[in-house]
């Protein structure tokens, strides 16, 4: 969890640490091993963000660290693991460090409030950073069902965007208080209601990201 707000930390029900920090610190990283948290039950190790990983951002500029710092820690350090899911903040040196490392963009866009030129700023600026094989899915999240013009409208614009620059659409992911509540306890929604829309959704998701990284591989 790279971002400082720490959302995918307090999402499964992790306290705040300095565990990103301490791996990605410029002078003297720890190791991941010393660094992940196991999740009861589960297969998934997590890397908790904190108040630190603020100053861990201010710790890597360009001109200090090499923007494939990121990936050289994971490539020598998570060989081990099967996927490595990196949750950043929207700017930043870090941010970079990410896109550049990444074979795969998931980039979640409210569509109650779609910046049509906030995105093909973003495309024209970060998106060169990425490798050449990566792919890029656009997913509209918090879909309110009952605001069906404005959706629509927003779909629009957004997938305006996706065709210019070759990225996918993902499968919208509806307004749902059941996401915030699962997050909550510190559980995924699929766990708390697995037939909810929500959950689908989700999981058409996941089965495109595995879609595309067997692509990737091949």
């Amino acid at each position: 969890d790279l971002d400082a707000q720490g959302d995918m930390t307090k999402a499964m029900g992790l306290a705040y640490g300095d565990n990103a920090a301490n791996w990605l610190w410029p002078d003297a990283p720890k190791a991941l091993a010393d660094c992940v948290v196991r999740r009861t039950g589960t297969t998934l190790d997590v890397v908790p963000s904190g108040d630190s990983t603020t100053v861990l951002q201010t710790a890597h500029t360009d001109a200090y660290s090499p923007v494939n710092f990121l990936g050289e820690r994971i490539a020598a350090d998570a060989a081990a693991y099967d996927f490595v899911v990196i949750d950043t903040a929207a700017s930043g040196y870090m941010l970079e460090m990410a896109l550049v490392s990444a074979d795969l963009v998931v980039i979640p866009v409210p569509l109650q409030n779609v910046d049509v030129e906030g995105a093909r700023r973003f495309a024209k600026a970060r998106i060169p950073l990425l490798k050449e094989a990566a792919r890029v899915i656009v997913v509209p999240n918090k879909v309110d069902r009952r605001a069906q013009r404005v959706m629509r409208e927003s779909m629009i614009d957004l997938a305006a965007v996706a065709s210019e620059n070759a990225w996918a659409i993902g499968p919208p992911i509806p307004e749902s208080g059941d996401i915030n509540k699962a997050f909550s306890m510190g559980r995924d929604v699929n766990m708390l209601r697995p037939q909810h829309e929500v959950a689908m959704q989700l999981g058409l998701l996941a089965d495109l990201v595995l879609r595309y990284h067997a692509e990737y591989v091949e």
